[in-house]
């Protein structure tokens, strides 16, 4: 009974609606890493300028930039994440173009944000 109930809830939205839209997001993230990758270099070329004790990059700081950056990608699968979450629970379009544009707009700005904020404290 229970496996029937969720066959049929993943019958309500179409797997290509879904497809589309993960498709949609993965085709953007090349952009959003090179972004946020000049944003770092951009960091890393002006903390070094101004601390001239540590004016060599390191493996730490590269470790550092690697994991932030990883952090960073899976918090942009947030990006596909809701608007499946909003087409289950409020029985939207996952779809949606305007909600894509929102959260990208919004995700982009919250990790140049955080980055410009937090990132030079990591190094």
């Amino acid at each position: 009974m229970e496996d029937n109930l969720i066959d049929n809830e993943l019958n309500e939205t179409p797997n290509n609606e879904i497809m589309e839209l993960i498709r949609w997001w993965e085709r953007i993230r090349i952009h959003y890493n090179i972004v946020i990758v000049l944003l770092l270099v951009f960091i890393f070329m002006y903390e070094k300028s101004v601390r001239p004790f540590s004016a060599t990059i390191n493996s730490f700081d590269i470790i550092v930039s690697l994991i932030y950056l990883f952090l960073l990608n899976l918090c942009y699968c947030l990006g596909w994440g809701v608007p499946l979450l909003l087409s289950h629970y409020f029985k939207m379009s996952p779809a949606s173009i305007p909600i894509r544009y929102t959260l990208l707009t919004i995700g982009v700005t919250f990790s140049v944000l955080l980055t410009l904020v937090v990132f030079p404290f990591l190094l």
